[in-house]
């Protein structure tokens, strides 16, 4: 409904429908379920899953975003009036989100219900590689040890007090 609003328009438009964005706010904090995750296992030890864990999330670093934004500006007639799909090139399973993060922490998984809501998928890019050079270069695990980083600073910040 956006969409046909927007392409409606009399003005030159570009809009994008962002996957699953990760990264670290200005104050460092690890934002997405990357950050939730890396928290969950060093505050309390336990990552929780709704589901089976098998909802494929396409993952996207605000990096790789802020450049796909930044090219677009740039060559905005390239761009103009279309409406794309953007991810990370890179999906995967929460399962293997969190095994990962396990992984590096020692936490357990623990499996809730599963999410009625849940928006699980792939994100084709061929669309945007066909308009320009662009591709998303921050990886699952760069991501995860972007939000360690953070995540462990908290714990050991913690246990200072």
């Amino acid at each position: 409904l956006t969409e046909n609003l927007l392409s409606s328009s009399r003005h030159s438009i570009f809009s994008m429908r962002v996957s699953s964005i990760q990264g670290v706010d200005h104050k460092g904090k690890a934002k997405g379920i990357i950050g939730i995750f890396s928290r969950q296992a060093v505050q309390k030890g336990m990552l929780k899953i709704m589901g089976d864990g098998k909802s494929i999330k396409d993952l996207i670093h605000v990096l790789d975003l802020c450049n796909l934004i930044k090219l677009v500006m740039c060559d905005f007639d390239k761009f103009a009036n279309k409406s794309l799909p953007v991810g990370g090139g890179a999906p995967c399973t929460l399962l293997n989100l969190a095994k990962k993060i396990c992984s590096r922490t020692g936490a357990k998984i623990k499996h809730l219900q599963p999410d009625p809501f849940d928006l699980s998928g792939q994100v084709d890019n061929s669309f945007i590689y066909e308009l320009s050079n662009w591709m998303p270069k921050v990886s699952v695990d760069r991501m995860i040890e972007e939000a360690m980083g953070y995540s462990q600073n908290i714990s050991i910040n913690r246990k200072k007090l």
